[in-house]
Parts: structure tokens; C-alpha cells; sequence
């Protein structure tokens, strides 16, 4: 990676971390489409997009591992000053780490808490995977500081938004409810994913809502999933404890077969 670079320098840049099942990346176009819709926010030239799919390709080159690839793009090389370079020549970095089970781990029930960190409102910036995490990276010192399993993060409004690897949701009755996603927070593949698939499969309705950390306590159930750990039910959030999972071990099971057909 040459240097200087505005990833590094600015953060200017997106990512995706993607589980590997013997050689096939599940839900690749899920990836793909948000890195896109990031790509043209971030005001990236319309071509950007094109080699992603070939670098992939060459990265797995038909091995059948099994692992997590994290794919960069940054806007590349540039001039002093944060005003981008017209035209810009974005720099794709692609890493693969190897792992047992990437994507379909036993998960026990995760012992949550509120945290101090708060998420900044931006809607230019909601949805997206962006570059900058220091958010995340100064919770996940207080979660580690804390012996937690996860944290739940709101927004300087007080508004529920996710934890922080992860995309929240709750029961309530017959209702499956998660964070609306307008002013911060990123859209997960795997969120969509229950979203599009899953809640209609077990019939649920499955509703995007305004929500705060009260409603985490009065929740029938609640769990949390990303793309790496599936979805993974939450046992403890301050005083509350939860003993049944039905809907969150469903749901990892469900998943856990779509896996499987992927990797077929």
C-alpha cells in the first residue's frame, strides 16, 4: 500500500468483514451492495466499484478455506488538505485470516450493558461501514475494562442504535423490533438479512422503530448479530436476565441451514 493514503490519513474510505465457508462468501451480494451504496455517499467515481468482485475472486482463488476476508477501499493517494483528488485512484486491500467456524459459532447468552459511549448523528454518514470506528474501538475498551460480552450503544439523543459489533433486536409479542437507522449506526448484512428472510420465515412481523435502553428491559427477548457470529441472544442487560431464547436460537438455526446451502 503506497503512501500517503487518505484511508490512513482521513479515514476516507469503507470496508466489509465477511465470513469465508469453504471458499464461498455467504451473502456476498448483501456485502456488495452496501460497499456500493457507501462508495457513491462517499462521493467515490461511479468505476470504483468495478474490481471488487475480481479481487475477491483472485483472494479465494478457488481454495476452499474456511475464514474471515476484510476488504478496504480507500480513495487513495492525494494531495494535502481534506478536499479529495479529482480524479481519485482508490487503493483495495484485501486480508484473509483463517478460523474454524467463521459465521456459525455456538453462542451463549451475552451479558450486556449501557455504555458511556455515545455514537455522533450523522445522516450523510448512517448506514455505511466508513473507516472511522474510534467509537467502537473506545467501547470495546470500556466492554473489555468492564468484563462484558457486549454494550449497547445510543446516539447523543438517547436513542437505542446497536451494540457495538453488532445490529440489535427485540420481542415483544409477536413482534421482532430494531433500531431505525436514519442518523447513525450500520446496516447489517445479517440484519437485512432477518429483515428479508428470516422474520417472514417464522412469521413474524418485523418492524424498524425509534427505540431507547428502557426498551431493552421490558423486552420479551432480545439479541443482537453480525456477519461473523450470526445472532447471538442476550442472557443479562443490567438487572434484567432473560432464561428463554426461542426466537434468537431459532433464528441461529435457520441460519446455520442457509450456511450450509451456501457452501454446498
Amino acid at each position: 500500500m503506497p503512501l500517503p493514503d487518505r484511508g490512513l490519513d482521513y479515514g476516507d474510505g469503507l470496508f466489509e468483514t465477511m465470513p469465508i465457508i469453504d471458499g464461498n462468501i455467504p451473502w456476498l451480494s448483501y456485502h456488495l451492495e452496501r460497499l456500493q451504496d457507501g462508495l457513491l455517499k462517499l462521493g467515490f467515481h461511479s468505476e470504483a466499484h468495478s474490481p471488487v468482485r475480481d479481487y475477491i475472486r483472485t483472494a479465494l482463488d478457488d481454495r476452499r478455506l474456511t475464514g474471515v476476508m476484510r476488504l478496504t477501499v480507500t480513495r487513495g493517494a492525494g494531495m494535502r488538505g481534506y478536499a479529495p483528488p479529482e480524479p481519485a485512484r482508490p487503493t483495495y486491500i484485501v486480508q484473509i485470516s483463517c478460523a474454524d467456524s467463521a459465521g456459525q459459532p455456538e453462542l451463549p447468552p451475552a451479558h450486556v450493558d449501557l455504555c458511556s459511549v455515545t455514537l455522533a448523528r450523522q445522516p450523510l454518514l448512517a448506514g455505511i461501514k466508513h473507516l472511522n470506528r474510534l467509537e467502537q474501538v473506545l467501547a470495546a475498551k470500556e466492554r473489555q475494562q468492564k468484563g462484558l460480552d457486549e454494550m449497547l450503544m445510543t446516539d447523543t439523543s438517547g436513542s437505542a442504535v446497536s451494540v457495538i459489533s453488532g445490529n440489535l433486536f427485540l420481542l415483544n409479542g409477536n413482534q421482532l423490533l430494531t433500531p431505525t437507522l436514519t442518523d447513525c449506526g450500520i446496516l447489517g448484512t445479517r440484519r437485512r438479512l432477518v429483515l428479508d428472510e428470516l422474520a417472514p420465515t417464522l412469521g413474524l412481523d418485523c418492524l424498524q422503530v425509534a427505540m431507547t435502553a428502557a426498551d431493552l428491559e421490558s423486552a420479551d427477548e432480545a439479541f443482537y448479530c453480525n456477519s461473523l457470529r450470526g445472532y447471538q441472544p442476550i442472557g443479562r442487560y443490567g438487572d434484567r436476565r432473560w432464561r428463554r431464547h426461542r426466537i434468537a436460537l431459532r433464528l441461529q438455526e435457520l441460519y446455520r441451514e442457509r450456511l450450509l446451502t451456501c457452501a454446498a
